[in-house]
């Protein structure tokens, strides 16, 4: 049991130095994948959460036809915007690391 708990902390001490190491030191303009990373973050927990509200409405609609059909189209819209930002998020990531470099 010690021994894994020993593992345990060894693993987390290294990731706390890895994640030490990696910190920036320039400006936000220099970490264009870190600005880009947080959006995609956000994103994607805010569809995320749409989708559950969503389901919820479904769920507590008793059977009211405008209501079912209202939480069908945020869960519909949610997943475009994911689609769009994922795609947004490959274009981009093509155009800073495969074309100016």
């Amino acid at each position: 049991m010690w021994n894994v708990l020993n593992k345990v902390a060894e693993t987390y001490e290294d990731i706390k130095a890895k994640l030490a190491n990696q910190t920036p030191d320039g400006t936000l303009a220099d970490n264009p994948e870190r600005i880009i990373n947080v959006f995609l973050y956000i994103g994607g927990l805010v569809a995320v959460v749409m989708v559950i509200v969503a389901g919820i409405q479904m769920t507590t609609s008793a059977g009211d036809p405008s209501a079912v059909k209202k939480a069908k189209s945020t869960i519909l819209w949610s997943v475009v915007g994911l689609v769009v930002m994922i795609l947004a998020y490959a274009v981009v990531n093509f155009v800073i690391f495969r074309v100016v470099e």
